[in-house]
């Protein structure tokens, strides 16, 4: 039997989390939760009550839409299923309000049947034409944080000479707490 982790980036709807983390339960699949660090986490903590499939992750950030923070925490919550004893097959994405339209024994029973299939897409965008896939690699990206109207115009701005001018404000990688991921 294969083992799957669930990992869930959420910060509203705690009793949407207790259902799904339910609807999960099976065997040794384990749901990894981690709630943005705006959002108060004792509510969903109390929601999941005693389900022992749920754990939440301590190393919490702030995510904001379309914010480069949505993809810190997602690398969080995969560290998190990394270093967990039970080694897992598989490693499924939910967001906030997903909820499995299949259950469990369907999904155990869908990835054995596939098991050497991989169900992931990537784009190299250092090498698009498309500018604004120039502009999330080479460019200032600045969705992380409040929306203030003087943000939105710099944004705005700053759109204009990532994706027209073609201005090369960074070397085309990402710093995270000192470790660089280079895009290309």
């Amino acid at each position: 039997m294969i083992n799957i982790a669930y990992i869930v980036l959420t910060y509203d709807e705690p009793e949407l989390l207790r259902r799904v983390a339910k609807a999960l339960e099976y065997g040794n699949d384990r749901i990894f939760v981690h709630v943005d660090k705006k959002s108060d986490i004792s509510q969903f903590v109390k929601a999941v009550g005693n389900l022992k499939n749920v754990t939440f992750i301590k190393d919490r950030v702030d995510v904001y839409w379309g914010g480069f923070n949505s993809i810190v925490a997602t690398m969080n919550l995969y560290r998190d299923v990394l270093q967990d004893k039970v080694r897992y097959d598989r490693i499924i994405l939910l967001q906030g309000k997903d909820y499995p339209l299949y259950s469990p024994t369907y999904l155990h029973s869908f990835f054995e049947e596939r098991m050497t299939e991989e169900f992931c897409k990537a784009k190299n965008i250092t090498k698009s034409d498309n500018p604004h896939d120039y502009m999330k690699c080479f460019g200032y990206w600045s969705l992380d944080g409040k929306r203030t109207l003087a943000k939105k115009l710099f944004n705005k701005v700053l759109s204009f000479f990532n994706t027209k001018v073609k201005i090369k404000y960074r070397r085309g990688c990402y710093v995270v707490g000192g470790v660089i991921w280079n895009m290309y």
